[in-house]
């Protein structure tokens, strides 16, 4: 054994047994640490060796496999950051959708009165249940589908050095990926929410189920209605959030990792404790949410149109059923012009910040307490001679 360490090292240098039990051994003559400059090769000062510099820390990567388990994990600490972080932010919610929707009545600097006066306090909290619903499914969807199909591409579909070129682009395509996962359970909750919060006195005492209900037998005269026209109704504006969706998704998670990876590379210390880290999660996560917001809110101003009561707006057709995203983006501009596809903005852009930053909070939160972070994935290379 001593024989096959020696190879590893100079020939000015020897492994040898170091105490009388043969177990361990020492490399001899001893090597000398010294502080040097590293400079523009390593940014800065490090602990240096005459092998090179000595490693601040050891060597790791991801687990080669995540199990089953490993993954649904991760869905239910999405699920439950999801619907905890949408239950505080409802009334800004309410408060985005009414400006959308009834831009004549509403403002972002009244609105808040209005519903108040109107409706009273649970006015704010109006589409609770679809929105608590539909938001533990987009959490328990895309965070284990974003893991999936990062590492999917990262390491079945590219090559290790094409995916370290092209690690942007895969969280660009694993986002967009989930996203279309979770729109299609999110897009009837969406729907049903939408009619609850612009029109509370008809499906407000309907309840989630019932407000389901009535919107897939739209256009039908009884009950007997197909399954076909069920889902065209119910599925009616799944181009338009698929859209707004897959840009959302797709921003937020990249932007996150970005956010992240500045903020530690400024502040490495960051790392070192849980709190900090999670704080990091905070920052990093608003700054995403906001930023996938601004670029997302044209298809969500027409998410929000198609998705409205066919009798409260008529289209050349007399009807809305089947709008797609470019007709309901000509057919906002054509009524309101181009500030249309931005009404709602402000609402919608602290909305975010506060919904994304509280999602990966929590989502980082229970990772931990499950046991399925980072470093819970991670494997440790530690050579011990």
């Amino acid at each position: 054994m001593t024989e096959d360490l020696s190879t590893l090292l100079s020939k000015e240098y020897n492994c040898v047994i170091s105490n009388s039990d043969d177990k361990f051994l020492s490399i001899q003559p001893s090597i000398s640490l010294y502080q040097v400059g590293i400079g523009e090769e390593f940014g800065q000062a490090a602990t240096a060796t005459t092998f090179g510099p000595l490693a601040s820390c050891a060597l790791t990567r991801e687990l080669p496999r995540f199990t089953f388990d490993i993954y649904a994990l991760f869905g239910i600490s999405g699920a439950t950051g999801c619907a905890l972080t949408h239950s505080f932010v409802i009334p800004l919610d309410v408060v985005k959708t009414r400006a959308q929707t009834a831009p004549e009545s509403y403002s972002t600097i009244n609105i808040v009165t209005d519903i108040v006066e109107k409706e009273g306090i649970s006015g704010l909290l109006t589409g609770a249940q679809a929105t608590l619903a539909g938001y533990a499914w987009y959490g328990i969807s895309v965070y284990p589908s974003y893991a999936f199909f990062k590492r999917f591409l990262g390491h079945t579909v590219l090559t290790p050095d094409l995916a370290v070129a092209h690690a942007n682009d895969i969280a660009l395509i694993a986002g967009a990926l989930a996203a279309v996962i979770a729109s299609l359970g999110l897009t009837p909750l969406e729907a049903a929410r939408i009619r609850v919060v612009t029109d509370p006195t008809r499906y407000k005492s309907l309840g989630l189920i019932g407000t389901l209900k009535t919107i897939a037998l739209e256009g039908s005269e009884n009950e007997s209605v197909e399954l076909s026209s069920s889902l065209q109704s119910l599925y009616k504006g799944l181009p338009s959030l698929m859209t707004r969706q897959v840009i959302f998704g797709s921003i937020k998670f990249l932007a996150f990792e970005q956010a992240c990876a500045a903020i530690y590379s400024a502040s490495p210390m960051l790392r070192d404790a849980t709190w900090t880290s999670l704080l990091v999660s905070l920052v990093a996560g608003g700054f995403s949410g906001a930023l996938s917001c601004f670029v997302s809110q044209p298809a969500d101003a027409v998410l929000t149109y198609v998705s409205q009561d066919d009798q409260s707006r008529t289209s050349s057709t007399g009807n809305n059923k089947g709008l797609g995203v470019l007709e309901g983006s000509r057919l906002m501009i054509e009524e309101g012009g181009v500030s249309s596809l931005f009404r709602g903005l402000g609402s919608r852009s602290l909305w975010a910040a506060s919904i994304i930053s509280g999602q990966f909070l929590l989502y980082d939160i229970f990772r931990n307490f499950f046991g399925v972070n980072t470093e819970d994935l991670s494997q440790i290379y530690n050579v011990n001679l």
